[in-house]
């Protein structure tokens, strides 16, 4: 995800990393509502808050330049 977001526009790291989200989420919905999986919400939030953590770990642990800085704290924010 991370060379991702790097490689693209930040509005459109920003929409795809969102479009991503939204099927996570709605993929957690069904499996608690068709498959009866009650985990399936607390399985997406540590895979969401992975994901998020990763993103801190590239603010705190590398040499970013502004434009990237600036899209990883965007991203942080938001998700």
């Amino acid at each position: 995800r991370i060379d991702w977001i790097y490689d693209n526009l930040g509005m459109i790291g920003i929409l795809g990393c969102q479009t991503w989200w939204t099927w996570f989420v709605e993929d957690a919905f069904l499996s608690v509502q068709k498959k009866g999986d009650k985990n399936a919400m607390k399985t997406l939030h540590s895979k969401l808050s992975a994901q998020i953590g990763e993103l801190v770990e590239q603010v705190r642990g590398s040499d970013l330049d502004k434009q990237k800085r600036k899209k990883i704290n965007t991203l942080i924010i938001i998700d």
